[in-house]
């Protein structure tokens, strides 16, 4: 094991006080790579999958890569865990300084499993590890949780937490690390929450020391070939370019999927730009997709992405740029997911418009859209469960087994996540994309996309494993996928980086095809019913789903071959490769 790895996990029990480390081998590493591919991995090693996700045994991974914090784009760390809204894999990969820390102090990744009886954080530095009681912390919202934590230890200090709505087990609750960036989905904060963990403190006053490079010449090479590819429009929109490509073919949804946004966005962009106060990014890139937005309460909000905006804002008729960014923020820094909360609030009051629940049900509200006031006060009822936003806060699967009637069929949603607010047949690479997710409704390969347009359906499975390698390969070496300009230039870096041969492309590709293998098993073994690649009936039923529902099922078919599963979608032989 030259360089890129320690070779080393973390493991802490919080039920018994207890920490010890562990050898990683040389194999699992170069099988999983680190990161997603790494934490999937170690969640099956401890049966994570048969196991209930606020069970104390299920652990909560947080892995590195062999690029975390040696290259422009890697400051940033997967965290990962079995999700308790949809019951199968689920990961953030959350930016700042944890992951580099954390790599700093000689660790690959961190594994927790336990629940402390009173409310805790973990400090890690370079003396070792300690629980804290986090008394003080418990109940304050993300901005406050990592100011108050960033004073105590300092400058050099990085800052994991989850906020209100992860320590009341909302099952769409997030993790942050050192501010309100963009990251995953699927509730890992809950999973904190229900651990008793407000937040994991890392001190490490050099963050690039430590890990060594094995090839130093090789990889300097490497890295002036690391750049952002021409085609993405970030160095202009940020990460907010997607939505003018959605908006552009016609794809952005409103009211619970039901109707086209057909406002000008031109002058939503125009009001938005006015909010922006400046530019930031991960440390040393020249991208710097996150803007930095003014907020109407006068605080700031780093980044905005895409789908936030369209499922919170757009999909409830907020069509003021100002009133978007406030809900955003007030839902982040409760510590809630934006986009499965504005799925989930779209839908509500489609219920209560049909009369299928009123006021007596929502505890005296009046569901309507257009309306910043009530959206604000759904967020506060569904970060502490009160009244009816204990309802909205179970996701929104659940929520329709309890109202039952026909919500469940009103609900936009595939392997029980919640779906951005857009048409997925507009483009039908992000229909089978949203299909074959194996963590659900989550578009997460959006970096990596053309121009949207009309493709031809046997084309899709091809391009869909490639997309889908490529980002599992950024999540696992980590770093950004926008600064993938092709894998060539990954195979480069990791072969210097590692010394472990001159790996091929196709090699590499291959890794990620079989950490995606990794995830289906995962999801399978998980045995949840709702594990099967279908859209449900209402986002099936958007557009021209019904025309191309044929057409879907054939490209499904040749997407299973070429991963090398059987006809059902299972996974033959053994995942190692």
């Amino acid at each position: 094991m030259e360089g890129g790895y320690w070779g080393k996990l973390l493991k802490v029990d919080l039920s018994r006080g207890k920490v010890v480390e562990e050898e990683l081998s040389e194999e699992e590493l170069k099988t999983y790579l680190g990161g997603r591919g790494l934490a999937v991995s170690l969640l099956m090693r401890e049966g994570g999958e048969y196991l209930h996700p606020f069970d104390p045994l299920c652990p909560l991974i947080i892995a590195t890569g062999p690029l975390t914090g040696l290259v422009p784009g890697s400051d940033r760390a997967v965290i990962a865990a079995k999700s308790p809204l949809t019951g199968i894999y689920v990961d953030e990969c959350v930016e700042g300084g944890f992951g580099p820390s954390l790599k700093a102090l000689g660790y690959d990744a961190l594994e927790i499993v336990g629940r402390s009886e009173v409310p805790v954080y973990l400090l890690l530095t370079t003396r070792g590890v300690k629980v804290i009681e986090a008394y003080e912390y418990w109940g304050l919202d993300v901005i406050s949780s990592i100011a108050k934590l960033t004073k105590r230890y300092g400058e050099h200090s990085s800052v994991l937490v989850i906020g209100p709505a992860g320590e009341n087990l909302v099952r769409y609750a997030k993790v942050f690390n050192d501010s309100l960036r963009p990251g995953g989905r699927g509730g890992l904060g809950a999973v904190m929450g229900s651990k008793g963990l407000k937040a994991i403190v890392t001190v490490v006053k050099e963050r690039d020391k430590g890990v060594r490079v094995a090839n130093l010449s090789s990889f300097k090479e490497a890295l002036k070939e690391l750049t952002v590819s021409e085609r993405y429009g970030v160095f202009n929109l940020g990460r907010f370019y997607f939505l003018e490509e959605l908006v552009k073919v016609g794809a952005v949804l409103c009211k619970n999927f039901r109707a086209r946004y057909a406002l000008d966005l031109r002058s939503f962009i125009f009001e938005l730009n006015k909010l922006i106060k400046g530019r930031t990014g991960c440390r040393d890139c020249e991208v710097k997709c996150n803007r930095v937005y003014a907020t109407p309460n006068g605080s700031h909000l780093e980044g905005l992405d895409y789908a936030w905006v369209i499922t919170l804002a757009f999909n409830n008729l907020i069509i003021k740029a100002g009133e978007a960014v406030g809900l955003i923020y007030l839902s982040l820094n409760l510590g809630l997911d934006p986009t499965s909360l504005g799925n989930v609030i779209g839908w509500a009051i489609e219920l209560f418009e049909k009369g299928i629940i009123d006021v007596n049900f929502t505890g005296g509200l009046r569901l309507r859209y257009g309306r910043r006031e009530l959206l604000a006060e759904l967020i506060k009822l569904v970060t502490y469960r009160r009244g009816f936003g204990a309802l909205l806060a179970e996701g929104i699967v659940r929520a329709s087994r309890i109202i039952g009637y026909d919500s469940l069929k009103m609900a936009a949603y595939a392997k029980g996540l919640e779906a951005p607010s857009l048409d997925p047949f507009k483009d039908p690479l992000i229909a089978l994309s949203l299909m074959t997710s194996n963590k659900g409704a989550d578009l997460e390969e959006w970096p990596f996309m053309e121009k949207l347009r009309p493709r031809n359906v046997r084309e899709l499975a091809h391009e869909l494993v490639g997309l889908r390698s490529k980002i599992n390969l950024a999540s696992s070496l980590i770093i950004c996928p926008f600064l993938i300009k092709n894998i060539g230039n990954l195979t480069k870096l990791l072969n210097s980086i590692t010394g472990w041969g001159e790996w091929s492309e196709e090699e590499l590709l291959i890794r990620g095809k079989l950490i995606e293998t990794a995830l289906r098993r995962f999801g399978l073994n998980s045995n949840v019913s709702g594990f099967s690649d279908v859209l449900s009936e209402r986002l099936a039923s958007v557009g021209e789903g019904t025309h191309l529902s044929r057409s879907l099922e054939d490209a499904l078919k040749e997407y299973y071959y070429l991963m090398g599963w059987d006809e059902t979608g299972r996974p033959l032989g053994s995942i190692k490769g």
